[in-house]
């Protein structure tokens, strides 16, 4: 079929298509939509290219029965009709802008619907969202076409569409020049994602309006577009139902005032209702009173500073690809809230038309981004520059193109107060096209912010900007002591917003803490949001251990891809939380307490809250003091402080024994948790690490190893490695093979930059020598003593010291390391012992340390100290990709399986069934094949986790990275 190039004409984004306007359903005078949803079972055929597409099938007449049956909204590739296809940077087609490939998958849809129309009625097709480009036919007539995946696209049918039968058919092309501007991270879908809908309407309607309502109570309603000469009445109602407006216009502005209105925000969402009515018709309409504004660099948001602290969220679903419904945006939009989030940025296009009412609704501050990003041109010439970043936003030909996005996107979200930062789009560098499109945003609202990344972006690497249009300076994943030090400086006037941070990919992310402490710091920092919200990937399945079976880039076998980059969100693809949730939720928790004053029969605590435009009243801070474990004392406080606010409490103190005591508050809402903190209220007593002697100890040596026996054990050690090779404890062997020595860790996806040094320097590579070794053994206590050195394969030794392992007579092994680190080294992964014991495949596990999540020493805000019980294999955090999971932090006593350890020293201990190798090597989870041991590592310290997959390196103070190591640790077997 021969089709106009429009897919191939940067001039041409749409033909035939009705001016955007605002997004909303009409109903009838009684209150009943007159829209008819057209989604459901369509006839669909695929073709290799637009060429190929037999023209008969867009006629009224062409028999579909021939044609598979699939559903709309749907993505094609989850269909099978098209290769899944995940990549973040590299355009899927070659760089030719305006063409694309010849071949080019091309569906025809067809449906049939029924009409009942009538004379001085107007009916419009509207597509939700259809990607890439398309083309429309009714009846066989040629309708129009758009090419705005992400934005709605509306056509006047009213001349074309017959009373009774109707047919409508749809080309949809998966490439065309537009996909030189959707270059996002994510799969590349391509189909009728979104619904489609027939609109009903009276002949005079209102077509377009916009309405704002600020924070003094001031209202204006214009009508931007009207079909014929509308008499038009206007009320507004409050949420109780009381008319607090009405009036009438022929299409003028309607103004008004309303006194003391009850102000809109994220924390009380408060929302009136306006009704638009003409003859035959209403449009509902939800207004939230608010303003945004800045001031001496500080945004106000009815004039009040507020950190918005949140998450991106792309539309992802496992199952149905980009088509994400009502029910699963609630869902979202609801595990959000619960988490303590009140922002969302829309990355990197717009959401469904609806999903603003829901933010509004729930109580959501948006950055509404446009469907704008082309970092693949970083790729030209062979590979990735950074002085190619600004190809299409310098490129007049390109102007249009961004200009009707941005244009899109503002007009058919403008009337949600939700939206308080329009975004001009993602990584496409500047120039020209984002210039101008930013001054024309700012000319058309001047009710909220215009934000872009891309200008600091250029600004970073020596290319001057005219930003003059953006009203924040924005950034990605810099470091802490970058943001600390940005605001200091004179020439910096502008908020600062990170648009992107703390990147959840895997395991992580680690380092939420220090973000959000240094946004605090400065009220110049507006907040951030997370990378991202939800894993994207595939459904392929499920698997009897592992459950759903996930896949990510590469897993079709497509060209190119990057891999499981898209796995890095706050939850699994299908919605369960990754312990990264779990942190960032507790860090972000509305209440905090800090020890004002410590008295000797009472504590007096400081209770602050960080909402912005509430009060704590209905918030009790529910609280336990325990002691090692044993709980002491319990009691509740009823928590009141007014927004931004601090008030005190006291709590009596009990009796104190010799061990570390702990507060612990829980801040409830009814039944919600909405956050919990742990105070260290007395300091135990701290004591050396030693072991007694008691009864007897044989001990006895070969050329090659050190053998200590006492009452029911025989302990082998090797003289060559300083390592235990044999635990036989009431005749039955402990280990399945011998201690080892490790530096090594399973990779995690933060890890993916600096593993590649810990690589080069063969870390995961590292063997034991023993260079001499003495034992002295007494009646009851044998001491044995290595000299030892822990070195990789070809490289120098990286840790040279002393192991002393202490044995008495009840089999307590004292172990004692005193060693230096070489500093040319890289910081290290860990170090520790690791332990591979005989198992039953049951084992449980009892710690005292930070639990219940896994936990490290930047990721810790989600647990707390406690003593804690678990089955083993429940500690094992599935990430579809393995890499390391499941350690605690924070630990001074651990009995796993038949290992018992403790030390007045915290430690790290991990507990798996999997192997550090078989952790590292399986692509998949449910690839994972146990051991058939217990695998336990008691470790000296490990690095943190951060967020390096596409963040900064991991903060220092998080490294393992220290010259001198002094560890002691006692353990048995049971």
């Amino acid at each position: 079929m021969k089709l106009e190039k429009y897919y191939e004409d940067l001039s041409v984004q749409h033909v035939g298509t009705e001016r955007s306007r605002a997004y909303y359903m009409p109903m009838d005078a009684d209150g009943k939509g007159t829209e008819t949803l057209l989604s459901g079972k369509w006839k669909f055929r695929l073709f290799p290219s637009p060429e190929d597409v037999d023209d008969k099938m867009i006629g009224g007449d062409y028999d579909t029965s021939s044609m598979d049956e699939i559903p709309v909204p749907s993505s094609l590739e989850l269909l099978g009709y098209i290769q899944n296809q995940y990549t973040n940077v590299n355009y899927p087609i070659p760089y030719d802008p305006p063409y694309v490939p010849a071949d080019n998958p091309t569906g025809v849809y067809a449906m049939d619907f029924t009409a009942a129309k009538k004379d001085g009625r107007k009916y419009y097709i509207y597509f939700e969202g259809v990607d890439s480009a398309y083309f429309v036919y009714l009846n066989g007539v040629f309708v129009g076409y758009s090419e705005v995946p992400h934005s709605p696209s509306e056509f006047d049918i009213t001349g074309k569409l017959v009373n009774g039968s109707n047919r409508l058919a749809v080309i949809v092309l998966k490439y065309s020049d537009g996909t030189y501007l959707e270059d996002q991270d994510k799969f590349r879908w391509s189909g009728i994602f979104r619904d489609v809908y027939l609109l009903d309407r009276p002949e005079n309607h209102i077509a377009d309006f916009a309405v704002t309502a600020d924070m003094h109570g001031s209202v204006n309603i214009s009508f931007l577009r009207l079909s014929g000469n509308p008499f038009i009445h206007a009320s507004l109602s409050d949420k109780e139902g009381n008319e607090i407006f009405s009036g009438e216009s022929r299409g003028d502005v309607i103004s008004f005032a309303v006194p003391s209105p009850h102000l809109w925000n994220a924390e009380d969402p408060y929302l009136y209702t306006l009704e638009l009515s003409v003859p035959g018709e209403k449009i509902v309409q939800s207004v939230g009173f608010r303003s945004v504004w800045i001031e001496n660099s500080v945004v106000l948001f009815n004039g009040k500073p507020v950190k918005f602290l949140g998450t991106n969220r792309h539309e992802s679903n496992p199952y149905t690809g980009a088509y994400v419904s009502r029910e699963d945006t609630l869902r979202d939009l609801k595990m959000i809230k619960a988490y303590n989030m009140n922002t969302i940025r829309t990355s990197h296009y717009p959401s469904a038309p609806w999903f603003y009412q829901m933010c509004s609704e729930m109580g959501f501050y948006v950055v509404a981004e446009a469907d704008v990003e082309c970092h693949g041109v970083l790729y030209q010439e062979g590979g990735s520059h950074q002085w190619n970043y600004d190809t299409i936003a310098r490129s007049d030909d390109f102007l249009p193109m961004i200009l009707d996005r941005n244009e899109r996107n503002l007009e058919v979200n403008k009337n949600n107060p939700c939206i308080f930062m329009w975004s001009l789009g993602n990584e496409s560098g500047y120039g020209k096209c984002f210039e101008e499109t930013a001054k024309w945003i700012q000319e058309r609202d001047d009710t909220r912010l215009v934000h872009y990344e891309g200008a600091t972006h250029s600004v970073v690497h020596g290319r001057y900007v005219d930003d003059r249009y953006l009203d924040v300076d924005s950034f990605m994943y810099p470091e802490v002591s970058f943001m600390d030090s940005y605001f200091p400086d004179p020439k910096h006037s502008k908020p600062a917003f990170l648009c992107e941070y703390i990147h959840a990919m895997g395991n992580g992310p680690g380092d939420i803490e220090d973000y959000i402490e240094v946004f605090r710091r400065h009220p110049e920092i507006m907040g951030g949001c997370a990378w991202e919200w939800c894993d994207h990937a595939t459904y392929e399945g499920d698997d009897e251990k592992h459950g759903s079976k996930f896949w990510y880039g590469g897993d079709a076998g497509e060209f190119p891809h990057d891999g499981n980059f898209c796995l890095d969100g706050l939850v699994y693809p299908d919605r369960r939380p990754h312990t990264g949730l779990i942190e960032y939720g507790n860090v972000l928790r509305p209440v905090r307490a800090e020890i004002r004053e410590m008295k000797d029969d009472s504590i007096i605590l400081s209770f602050r809250n960080y909402y912005s435009f509430i009060s704590l009243a209905g918030i009790n801070a529910v609280y336990e003091i325990k002691e090692h474990g044993k709980l002491l004392a319990e009691g509740t406080i009823p928590l009141k402080a007014e927004a931004d606010g601090t008030e005190t409490a006291s709590i009596k103190l009990p009796h104190f024994g010799t061990d570390d005591a702990y507060l612990n508050i829980r801040y409830k809402k009814g039944e919600i948790e909405l956050g919990h903190e742990q105070l260290l209220i007395s300091e135990g007593v701290k004591k050396d690490i030693a072991i007694g002697k008691s009864g007897k100890v044989h001990a006895s040596e070969t050329d090659r190893e050190y053998i200590v026996s006492g009452d029911g054990f025989e302990y082998v050690f090797d003289k060559r490695k300083a390592v235990l090779l044999s635990a036989v404890v009431n005749g039955k062997e402990k280990l399945a093979s011998p201690m080892e020595w490790t530096l090594w860790r399973a990779p995690t996806d933060n890890d993916r930059k600096i593993k590649l040094q810990w690589k080069e320097e063969h870390l995961d590579k590292v063997s034991s020598k023993c260079v001499s070794s003495s034992m002295n053994a007494e009646d009851e206590l044998a001491v044995l003593s290595f000299d030892f050195h822990l070195s990789p394969v070809s490289r120098q030794p990286v840790i040279i010291g002393t192991v002393e392992m202490s044995v008495n007579g009840k089999g307590e092994i004292l172990l004692s390391v005193s060693a230096e680190r070489d500093m040319n080294y890289v910081f290290l992964p860990r170090f520790g012992a690791a332990f591979h014991l005989t198992s039953e495949g049951d084992e449980k596990c009892s710690y005292y340390g930070y639990g219940p999540y896994e936990s490290y020493v930047d990721k810790r805000r989600a647990s707390y100290i406690d003593r804690f019980d678990s089955e083993v294999s429940a500690m094992h955090e599935d990430y579809i990709v393995p890499q390391e999971n499941g350690s605690h932090y924070g630990t001074t006593e651990v009995e796993v399986g038949s290992l018992f350890a403790y030390s007045s020293e915290p430690f790290s201990f991990n507990a798996s069934y999997y192997t550090v190798e078989e952790l590292e090597g399986a692509r998949h989870n449910y690839e994972l094949k146990p051991s058939g041991n217990l695998e336990v590592h008691l470790d000296y310290k490990m690095s943190g986790i951060g967020s390096g997959s596409c963040g900064p390196q991991l903060m220092a103070k998080y490294q393992l990275s220290e010259r001198n190591i002094e560890w002691k640790i006692i353990f048995s077997f049971r």
